[in-house]
């Protein structure tokens, strides 16, 4: 099998055919498109845990695989209660590295108010870099309602911010060749977007449908989920998807399509009303924009002018051209 996210044709056959379902109390397991586990386990309240896995392989990983697992639980709707770490080192791994690690998770616990409440830590002589797996708790009153046909999609902020964050960390040296260190430094400056809870909030409170966090395969990848998952056919405007220019020059640098690659920091939101939502995205400081509305049948379809082409299961992340 080729690196990184398996493709869905070997998700389904493999993982999804396997899987059998035993206790009533899982009210939404394993499927496609489905980041979080919702288990009832009080009358009107259930228990959301999530699961995520990076390589720390550059400056802002920690921050990346946290925000990962952080923003499935709140596109679950549910509140981040506290997370389990796993962490593999290398050998020869320094305890101050270690520690550095811990204290960086500590930091963005403190902003999305968690716990880290256990983990395992192990040195392994077969890895390269550190690899972190942090496992999301998160409580919920609320549960994903059904997506229905002619609802509005509204997705938050831009694509590609993780994507882009990454590029410079890990190709400045290159990239310093092309555009200046104020443009680059730009960049960096977005990684406070890569947390979703605000809008997440706002949309709850709104009345969403359902929520899916842009995460590996971009927002391409992020829709054909979400229409997988709620069986619905999806029409998207490509030009209503919000992305900024930094991104568009630095994708085109190393030939990379910015609507695939790694997208943490944005939300797609499924809602009646989609322009209030958005309105009140913005009042509070959130760029927001409905992209497109759900449709009747299976059929994905991408407007760009006159141009109508259809979405395709992702089999790659464009995200790995980066490499290490």
């Amino acid at each position: 099998m080729r690196l990184g996210k398996i493709t869905e044709p070997i998700l389904k056959r493999s993982i999804l055919k396997e899987i059998k379902r035993r206790r009533e109390e899982v009210k939404i397991g394993a499927g496609i498109g489905i980041d979080s586990a919702v288990i009832k386990y009080e009358p009107d309240e259930y228990l959301v845990t999530t699961i995520d896995t990076k390589e720390l392989n550059f400056e802002y990983a920690v921050k990346t695989v946290f925000y990962h697992a952080i923003n499935d639980l709140a596109a679950a709707k549910a509140e981040p209660i506290a997370i389990l770490i796993s962490l593999l080192l290398p050998e020869n791994y320094s305890e101050a590295k270690l520690k550095k690690i811990i204290k960086q998770l500590e930091l963005e616990c403190e902003i999305e108010r968690v716990e880290i409440a256990g983990g395992h830590t192990e040195v392994m002589n077969s890895i390269q870099n550190p690899i972190l797996t942090i496992t999301g708790l998160g409580k919920s009153i609320h549960i994903a309602s059904k997506i229905e046909p002619n609802q509005d999609i509204v997705m938050s902020k831009y694509i590609g911010i993780e994507g882009s964050i990454q590029l410079v960390c890990k190709r400045k040296e290159v990239l310093l060749k092309r555009y200046s260190k104020i443009f680059l430094e730009r960049i960096e400056e977005w990684i406070p977007w890569l947390s979703v809870s605000k809008e997440a909030a706002i949309a709850v409170e709104h009345g969403v449908s359902a929520m899916h966090d842009v995460e590996e395969t971009g927002i391409f990848g992020a829709l054909w989920e979400l229409g997988e998952r709620a069986e619905v056919g999806l029409m998207v405007n490509i030009k209503k998807i919000p992305v900024k220019q930094e991104t568009i020059e630095i994708c085109e640098y190393f030939d990379i399509n910015p609507y695939e690659i790694d997208s943490a920091g944005s939300l797609l939101m499924v809602t009646e009303r989609g322009e209030d939502l958005v309105l009140k995205l913005q009042k509070a400081g959130i760029p927001a924009e409905v992209i497109g509305k759900t449709m009747p049948g299976n059929d994905r379809i991408l407007i760009n002018g006159e141009e109508r082409r259809y979405l395709e299961p992702m089999r790659r992340n464009e995200s790995e051209k980066i490499g290490n």
